[in-house]
């Protein structure tokens, strides 16, 4: 069975990006390793020289997945390509139903 919801197709992936949020990151990246950027950075201290306490974020291959998944399509409009995630449709709102007095 493919995978389809993978981090490659995630908005919260980037590619190409270090763990430390200290360094920058790239805009655009063909790269297979990156960053999940899902959650907040964990504070860590800096390993190298002087204490300095930096965020980090998980590093993650582009074959992974995770429940978390949010297609990358989503900024240009997004639509139903079949991927299974529901299309946001048309709401009816019912009036609430209360109890009568007898």
């Amino acid at each position: 069975m493919k995978r389809t919801h993978t981090c490659k197709t995630c908005m919260h992936f980037r590619p190409g990006a270090d763990s430390d949020m200290s360094e920058p990151a790239p805009i655009e990246s063909t790269d297979d390793l990156g960053v999940c950027e899902y959650r907040e950075p964990v504070p860590r201290p800096r390993p190298i020289g002087p204490l300095v306490i930096v965020g980090t974020q998980p590093v993650v291959h582009a074959s992974r997945s995770c429940q978390e998944y949010l297609p990358d399509d989503l900024d240009e409009g997004g639509g139903d390509d079949g991927d299974g995630l529901p299309v946001p449709g048309n709401v009816r709102h019912l009036a609430s139903v209360t109890p009568r007095a007898a």
